[in-house]
């Protein structure tokens, strides 16, 4: 009877640690089966493009898509916060490094941006990057167009153009911009987009990204104003050049951001700035305890290329773009103000 009960205990045992290895088993491939449905053999199929213009011009697009999934997928195995920020140092980070080696770049600048970084909302981005994959040639046909375009108004030779897919923290800054946002630093610039971007938007982004990189290309130090004002209002010019270019390659968009600024608003800025009293991030996102509004920067930078186009209307694109600040301020109505 013993040896009975003993083999019953033995055998519930053998059960009961079979029941285990079973739920381990079925909890593993819950957690594999999750991590399939996100990333699948298609992933890998999205490839780099590179445009030629002419004889020796290019461009070359890079979507991050693959780096994305393959960082989330990792991240996603973990949980912990330092391997999630390890590994979008090491996928997503690291193979934009690789572009830049292949490239020539130095996007030191543009890997320091605050929004590329790694998310605590990985299972919207994984979201996010699928819908955008399933959009790659749609994106790609976009970015086309509004470079060859581009290109065509003002001739670059090189240009790298990274597609990223935007983390969920700032996607209440990307749905006034219509789904897309850019930087852009010398011979590259990068595109951030919601899975519902809007395509007139990325048309336009796109010309707007691509005059900083060929005014980069053009620009010489330019020392025709006080050290003290010219950073900030340097960065006026460059984003009112960069609108007016993008306004005449992709018609009929006008985004939130150059929303004219009432006359008030406008003076009371220009003499903050005038002051020393104004950040870039403060003309940029805006200040509420300075009375300064977001967008400020594009604002008065449309502000003020309006008014200097409307005295040279026949000045080519090529001219206005490498004109230096003293002319382009000469006849502003501001300028006091600013100055």
């Amino acid at each position: 009877m013993r040896r009975k009960s003993e083999g019953g205990v033995s055998l519930k045992k053998r059960v009961l640690v079979l029941l285990c290895l079973m739920l381990v088993t079925l909890s593993g491939c819950t957690v594999w089966e999750r991590a399939e449905n996100f990333f699948s053999s298609n992933d890998e199929m999205i490839k780099n493009k590179t445009i030629k213009m002419g004889q020796d011009d290019q461009v070359k697009i890079v979507p991050l898509y693959t780096q994305y999934n393959q960082y989330l997928e990792e991240a996603m195995q973990t949980g912990s916060s330092n391997d999630n920020t390890n590994s979008y140092l090491k996928h997503v980070l690291g193979y934009i490094d690789e572009i830049a080696e292949q490239q020539n770049l130095d996007l030191t600048y543009l890997k320091s941006y605050f929004m590329l970084q790694a998310t605590e909302y990985k299972e919207q981005l994984v979201s996010r990057t699928k819908e955008l994959m399933k959009q790659d040639t749609e994106i790609k046909k976009i970015i086309e167009k509004s470079y060859t375009a581009s290109h065509r108004a003002l001739p670059k030779q090189t240009n790298t153009i990274f597609i990223v897919p935007v983390n969920s923290e700032f996607m209440e800054r990307m749905d006034v911009m219509g789904g897309v946002a850019g930087l852009a630093t010398r011979d590259c610039f990068i595109l951030f987009l919601t899975a519902d971007y809007d395509k007139k938007m990325l048309d336009y982004a796109v010309a707007h990204e691509y005059h900083h990189t060929a005014l980069y290309d053009r620009m010489k130090l330019d020392t025709s104003l006080e050290d003290e004002a010219s950073p900030l209002i340097h960065s006026l010019l460059l984003e009112g050049k960069a609108d007016q270019f993008a306004k005449r390659v992709v018609k009929g968009v006008t985004p939130a951001w150059v929303e004219p600024l009432e006359e008030e608003t406008k003076q009371h800025v220009l003499r903050l700035m005038k002051n020393g009293e104004l950040t870039q991030d403060d003309i940029m996102d805006g200040n509420k305890d300075k009375d300064v509004p977001l967008w400020s920067m594009y604002r008065l930078g449309k502000d003020i290329m309006d008014a200097y186009l409307e005295k040279h209307p026949s000045e080519s694109i090529a001219d206005w773009t490498t004109k230096d600040a003293e002319t382009i301020l000469k006849d502003y109505k501001y300028k006091n103000d600013l100055l």
